[in-house]
């Protein structure tokens, strides 16, 4: 893989975004649903932390540039695969047996707020970085399961307010909003917040995972109907 990388600390599994921004495009999301595998595939790894290696980003999602020059050029399939393995993605977070955090060490915009929602739980850092959805203003609708499962993570007065207006939030505000459990003051201090809490979630698999699939059936429901618009590449405005 040459956009990830993947290491482990105690019991804890980290998968490590490399690429600089981090934007999502087809290999992207090919080398990030390996990573997950491989990580929920040692029955050793307690908790999943995922980060990025570069010291202003997380992710700032899509790679827009990368889809409209396939939808210009007229490759649907690759822009509707693309979708689909971004899905499946989201997906196996969501419902991962095992239990994953997000640890933002810098800007997660558009789909890449979206992954760091998609995770069990979220830290951040207040020295470095903004979180946002910007769809609003470049003209991408969200599909259903982002408007569900953004909705376990940020409550719903508060996701209105940042989605209809694009606004980007700091840590201290995700903080009171409860996005996140805690604003860390460093980079230092974030790694070792989010090590420390994930050493606690030793969980049985099979609890946490059906857990899951009762809390999130919704979810679940919101998944099949992304169907259609992906089929009709519904997607932008």
């Amino acid at each position: 893989m040459e956009r990830f990388l993947i290491k482990q600390k105690e019991k804890i599994a980290y998968i490590i975004m490399n690429n600089k921004e981090n934007k999502h495009d087809i290999v992207f999301a090919n080398e990030f649903l390996e990573a997950l595998n491989y990580c929920i595939s040692d029955k050793t790894i307690n908790s999943i932390i995922i980060t990025s290696s570069d010291e202003k980003n997380f992710s700032q999602g899509i790679d827009v540039d990368w889809v409209h020059k396939n939808l210009k050029e007229k490759n649907y399939d690759i822009v509707k695969k693309f979708l689909y393995k971004i899905n499946e993605i989201f997906e196996k977070i969501i419902f991962s047996c095992v239990p994953t955090i997000a640890q933002i060490n810098g800007h997660a915009f558009g789909n890449g707020a979206l992954l760091a929602c998609a995770c069990d739980f979220r830290f951040s850092r207040k020295d470095k970085g903004f979180f946002c959805f910007p769809e609003v203003d470049i003209g991408i609708p969200f599909l259903p399961s982002m408007i569900e499962f953004s909705k376990k993570a940020i409550n719903y007065q508060f996701y209105q307010q940042i989605v209809f207006t694009g606004k980007r939030c700091i840590a201290d505000e995700l903080e009171k909003e409860g996005v996140i459990l805690k604003a860390a003051a460093s980079l230092e201090e974030l790694e070792l917040t989010t090590f420390e809490f994930a050493k606690t979630l030793n969980k049985n698999r099979s609890i946490y995972q059906k857990l899951k699939n009762r809390i999130f059936a919704n979810i679940k429901e919101a998944f099949e109907k992304d169907k259609q618009y992906i089929e009709n590449l519904d997607i932008f405005v």
